[in-house]
């Protein structure tokens, strides 16, 4: 058994879920932001804000009892197009624990589908994301979560209500990014998740070394991964000779 968060988080980098989930050796400390005002720093911690939002907009959670930022996040959704097709929605579901086979020899994956509604328009999976992103940044931060859609399309799938749509929900920018939930793109997910257990069998997490790594809280420290330094920036009045 694993979850659809750990099936992503081992996709980005195997050596990365086998320190975090695998030994359970996860650093608790928040990755820094240049981008956190000091509003947002007065205010909850970004794993709360997330929590709070979820339970506002799984109708979890007085709204007199979360905080204004977590309130004005679920307000987003509810103004959007996407809150208004829920709000007349023949059937809705919202934050379902959900256990499901995948693959050729049926492992278990558990998670957690944020919404999933049927309306005249169709069946629609919707994940919320808190992530501090920009505009350009965010089909980017999208593509890392369309695998977790589309193992929960498929878990859908199997109850014979598969989703026309998958959406990631932006709720900082009140963007909807739809994920492609094209046969090939399921099938690759199925494969990722092959790979987790066969890799749990095997017991080799093999790094996967890229910019990401930076982010990692085992960077420099349990994981060997090396990066070369970040160019310096140029400063004023000073003139690049070379290119390295």
């Amino acid at each position: 058994e694993a979850s659809v968060t750990g099936v992503s988080q081992f996709a980005a980098c195997p050596r990365r879920y086998y320190l975090s989930r695998y030994l359970g050796l996860e650093s608790s400390a928040e990755e820094p932001s240049s981008t956190v005002d000091d509003a947002e720093l007065a205010g909850p911690s970004a794993m709360e804000l997330g929590r709070e939002a979820h339970e506002l907009l799984a109708g979890t959670l007085a709204p007199k009892k979360a905080s204004e930022q977590a309130r004005q996040l679920a307000q987003t959704f509810e103004d959007h197009e996407l809150g208004a097709r829920v709000g007349r929605a023949a059937r809705v579901e919202r934050e379902r624990e959900i256990v499901f086979p995948v693959g050729s020899k049926p492992r278990l994956l558990r998670g957690i589908i944020d919404l999933h509604f049927e309306d005249a328009q169709g069946s629609v999976l919707v994940d919320y994301k808190t992530d501090r992103v920009s505009e350009a940044e965010a089909p980017a931060k999208a593509e890392e979560y369309a695998l977790q859609m589309r193992l929960y399309a498929l878990a859908l799938g199997l109850e014979g209500t598969k989703p026309q749509k998958a959406v990631l929900f932006f709720l900082r920018l009140g963007r909807a990014i739809e994920v492609s939930l094209d046969p090939q793109s399921v099938t690759e997910a199925v494969r990722q998740v092959e790979e987790l257990f066969l890799a749990q069998e095997s017991q080799e997490f093999p790094l996967k070394i890229a910019g990401h790594c930076r982010r990692c809280p085992h960077y420099q420290g349990l994981c060997p991964a090396e990066l070369p330094e970040k160019p310096k920036p140029i400063g004023k009045g000073q003139i690049k000779l070379f290119d390295n």
